[in-house]
């Protein structure tokens, strides 16, 4: 057990008493800390002091977030979290939360907000998804294997192509200043559109600005010649 999740159990009681230690990674503990921070703050469950307590936990890994793609992204997996059907606990974070963490908060409050949308905009892809419990990057992720499937096929006709890659391109045009929507669009999406000749070929003809620049990215990092710069990691 690494030295940050033994902290995070031993400073959280309360967490402790309820995590699933069967995966002890960081990257799991904190999305599972943010999960049950949510069902302690919708159930009255937790008190004050131990809210508060894990909001200011929350404000420290957003300080260390500057300089470290790490504390990012244990960030961005705790407060996706909180970011459900219940108000309460997503209107204490926007209370609680300040400088760096509250930033982050607001990027993946904006990338939800991208998730609903492809629901509204592709109703034939949201009544094929396998939607149920499933985070946000696999929702992407099926929706990148629908698309690279269509082009690659040919089975899609040129305006359903064309709305789908016009979706990404305003992905792109957010990702200009949000950090999360860039990691959503790279690994989420434009990583699974780099499997084949033809969905190589028809993504570079139809994407644009930043969302062209982080696809190739993604073809270069996957051709071995460099790592992506552009966004931060899973």
């Amino acid at each position: 057990m690494q030295p940050i999740v033994r902290s995070l159990l031993k400073q959280f009681p309360w967490f402790s008493a309820q995590a699933n230690l069967r995966y002890t990674d960081p990257y799991t503990m904190h999305a599972q800390f943010g999960a049950c921070l949510y069902q302690g703050i919708a159930s009255g469950a937790l008190s004050v002091e131990e809210v508060d307590e894990a909001f200011t936990y929350l404000n420290t890994l957003g300080v260390k977030e500057a300089d470290s793609v790490r504390a990012w992204d244990l960030l961005c997996l705790a407060l996706v979290e909180l970011l459900r059907e219940v108000d309460e606990p997503c209107r204490l974070a926007k209370e609680k939360l300040h400088g760096e963490a509250l930033r982050v908060l607001e990027e993946v409050q904006e990338s939800q907000q991208i998730i609903g949308r492809l629901f509204d905009q592709f109703p034939c892809f949201a009544d094929r998804a396998d939607l149920k419990d499933q985070g946000r990057y696999c929702v992407l992720g099926q929706f990148a294997s629908y698309l690279e499937g269509g082009v690659s096929s040919g089975t899609f006709d040129g305006q359903r192509v064309d709305r789908a890659f016009s979706f990404l391109n305003e992905m792109g045009l957010i990702a200009e200043h949000n950090r999360d929507v860039a990691n959503l669009l790279a690994v989420g999406i434009l990583e699974i559109l780099t499997d084949t000749d033809e969905s190589i070929r028809v993504t570079r003809e139809k994407l644009q600005g930043r969302a062209a620049s982080i696809f190739e990215e993604m073809v270069d990092f996957w051709k071995g010649s460099s790592a992506p710069t552009s966004s931060g990691s899973k």
